[in-house]
């Protein structure tokens, strides 16, 4: 059974107005009578217009039309007044009120029809107060008459605009379950491709012609999951734990991936001085921060050309390391009155801007530690200087450790629906030395891991499975045996949708390295030897 708005009626909804249909019908007995014809005015509208009206509004819902919703409550209010005149001028101010239902703003009929019931209330509300000789009854009508068309007419653009709102907030909604669902499969391609090319690069021996391309394909994935990550963002679903990133190689890469973006004119040149330039963060986070400064200073100019330059250098302050990057323009500069608002929210001074870029770049690098500084000159062009705190540089090693072990007294146990990633997971798996048996869906896992449980060391699942989904899998896992360790291997961070991560267990993003598949071990298993 449809309402007014295109969804079922609650049922209580219906006894509620049967009860009150009842409850007037006794008060048109009861109450003593108050000036000619009431009974039957009242009996009229009790028996007559109240059933009509609700199978008017169960009949035609405001899905196509909405001007059926007040019908219901309006006869009931003009009851009211009949049966109990003394009510009147309370009942007109009701009226106000349902001739304002949220149908109102549903379509141009139904905002006719709504104008109608206006007017319609107006002149029966009149009837009745010459009726039942409601004193001072001119004054009221002739107010409501006045502004009933400016309350229609504001109440209707209002209720317009909560609709639209409506419809965007779903749109966006749905935008965001479907970039999260692209984002998942992209991510499962990329931690294909990049798992075979890194095995490739390891099975080639040094100065092979074919290392070179496979070095593009790296880096080239690695900025392809730069997208990924904006989509993730999007959806509300990014990765939000820390890693070792390198700043040279996150600016690079996100000035190749965003110069379709950039303003006609702007060109970006990245210099770096000699050293490593590494820093623990969120890598969304930070690609967030730097694509905020780069866009402001493309946007800068109203002049052709501006060069926007980045520099990255190694800096030093009260005996910490950090690392600088410098993104300077040469645009129209930022007046001197407003250089202390710049990281104000909502402060713009382009047309259209929303203020929030370099507010949350500030928020951002303050939560890694670090600052951020701003010097501009009228004419000349604005530098943006970011400080971060810096980190040692991981120890890699040109080959993959060698197999730890060959006790053969455990196993990995890789539970993930997509056939390339097993596949790649099995070969990174084999280069640290770990043996492992794959399963398809989380089904398949519980059943193997009840035929092998006394030698599967580790479970390495993705979460987002049809079927039994990752986390269930992990459960029913852990009742067979509750020190299980596991590393949740996905691309949606369980932190983005308030899933806590169980004990023993360490998340993954995809796509990885086969670096950062060997530090999710460690992490995870205390004693790998029990892996080869």
């Amino acid at each position: 059974m449809l309402s007014s708005r295109g969804v079922p009626i609650a049922p209580q909804v219906l006894f509620f107005r049967a009860i009150a249909a009842i409850a007037l019908a006794a008060a048109a007995a009861l109450i003593p009578e108050v000036g000619p014809n009431r009974f039957w005015v009242a009996g009229i509208l009790l028996f007559v217009c109240v059933p009509l009206a609700i199978w008017l509004e169960l009949r035609f819902p405001v899905a196509e039309n909405g001007w059926s919703e007040p019908l219901f409550d309006l006869t009931v209010a003009v009851s009211l007044v009949h049966l109990v005149p003394n009510a009147w001028f309370v009942v007109l101010v009701i009226g106000v009120m349902i001739v304002q239902a949220p149908s109102l703003g549903s379509s141009r009929v139904s905002f006719l029809f709504h104008s109608g019931f206006a007017a319609f209330l107006i002149m029966g509300m009149a009837f009745a107060a010459i009726v039942h000789d409601v004193p001072d009854w001119e004054l009221p009508i002739l107010a409501m008459s006045l502004l009933y068309p400016s309350i229609i007419f504001y109440s209707y653009w209002q209720a317009k605009a909560a609709n639209e709102l409506r419809d965007r907030a779903q749109t966006l909604q749905s935008l965001q379950l479907l970039s999260g669902g692209v984002a998942h499969d992209f991510n499962n391609l990329l931690t294909a491709v990049m798992g075979h090319a890194e095995l490739a690069l390891i099975d080639l021996p040094e100065g092979h012609p074919a290392r070179a391309s496979l070095q593009e394909v790296l880096s080239g994935a690695g900025r392809a999951s730069l997208l990924s990550s904006r989509l993730l963002k999007f959806s509300g679903r990014e990765p939000t734990g820390e890693e070792l990133l390198d700043i040279e190689s996150e600016v690079r890469g996100l000035a190749a991936l965003i110069k379709p973006a950039l303003a006609a004119g702007v060109e970006i040149s990245v210099s770096a001085e000699a050293g490593p330039h590494f820093a623990r963060a969120n890598r969304a986070e930070l690609q967030q921060v730097l694509l905020n400064v780069i866009l402001n200073a493309s946007e800068a100019s109203e002049r052709e050309p501006n060069p926007i330059i980045v520099r990255i250098a190694p800096a030093s302050a009260r005996d910490r390391s950090f690392v600088d990057v410098r993104v300077a323009d040469q645009g129209v500069g930022i007046p001197p009155a407003e250089q202390d608002r710049v990281f104000d929210p909502f402060f713009t001074s382009k047309p259209g801007g929303h203020g929030l870029g370099l507010a949350g770049a500030r928020r951002s690098v303050e939560r890694l530690g670090g600052q951020i500084w701003i010097a501009s000159t009228p004419g000349r062009g604005t530098e943006v200087r970011l400080r971060i705190p810096a980190q040692d540089p991981p120890v890699q090693a040109l080959r993959p450790e060698p197999p730890i072990g060959a006790t053969a007294s455990g196993l990995a146990l890789v539970v993930d629906d997509e056939a390339s990633v097993r596949a790649a997971m099995v070969r990174l798996l084999d280069q640290l030395g770990v043996d492992c048996i794959v399963a398809e869906n989380g089904t398949q896992a519980i059943s193997l891991f009840g035929e092998r449980t006394d030698e599967i060391s580790v479970v390495v699942l993705d979460l987002a499975m049809p079927g039994t989904n990752g986390w269930e899998c992990l459960r029913v896992l852990r009742e067979i045996r509750p020190d299980l360790p596991a590393v949740i291997c996905s691309g949606f961070d369980p932190a983005a949708s308030d899933q806590q991560m169980p004990p023993r267990a360490t998340y993954l993003a995809k796509p990885f390295r086969l670096d950062g598949l060997r530090e999710a071990l460690d992490r995870i298993v205390e004693d790998r030897s029990t892996l080869a």
